[in-house]
Order: structure tokens, then sequence, then C-alpha cells
């Protein structure tokens, strides 16, 4: 069991908020369950908004890295030389 496992289990918000923040992965454990199955299998509904927070946080991130990147001068040719 992973430190966001067992936050996660303890319901203990503060944990689970630094170990995300800090780049905890959500992996499985021995009983292939994640922290967020552990989270809903304890009712810890507020736990659970915190990985959904944090993986709309990433999801946002990932997006905007694919978006294409706008030029401040649209006026300018591309030239390859």
């Amino acid at each position: 069991m992973t430190a966001l496992h067992w936050a996660a289990f303890n319901d203990d918000m503060e944990s689970v908020k630094l170990l995300l923040d800090f780049g905890a992965k959500s992996t499985f454990n021995k009983k292939k369950l994640t922290p967020v199955d552990i989270a809903a299998r304890c009712l810890n509904v507020d736990v659970i908004e915190i990985f959904i927070k944090d993986m709309q946080n990433r999801i946002d991130k990932e997006a905007e890295h694919r978006r294409p990147r706008q030029h401040t001068n649209s006026s300018q040719k591309y030239n390859p030389s």
C-alpha cells in the first residue's frame, strides 16, 4: 500500500493533496485497487473530489500542451531558411 492509498483510506485530505501536488501516481495495490477505489469503498467523498479535481487539472494541462501555439503577429510569413 502506498502513502496515497493510506491517505485515501484514512480520509486524510491534506496528505492526499500534498502527495498529488508532488506527483504521486494512482497505482494499483496488491488487491488491484487504486487510491480512488479505496476512497470510494470507504465513502470518503471529499478525498474522491480531490482526485477528480487533480485528474481534471492533469487533463487541462495535457490539452494545453497539445493545443497549437498562436503567433503574436499573424502577418508574418513562415520562412524555413
